[in-house]
């Protein structure tokens, strides 16, 4: 289902996030990436 896909990406997202130490999100990468859905 495209919403469990687009949940999986965002947790992986931040799963990155958090791996690297880097809390700060680029808000305009995340936005055009919402966008999509």
């Amino acid at each position: 289902e495209k919403r469990q896909y687009w949940l999986a990406k965002i947790c992986g997202r931040i799963f990155d996030i958090f791996k690297k130490g880097n809390i700060i999100v680029d808000k305009d990468e995340l936005r055009s990436e919402l966008e999509l859905y």
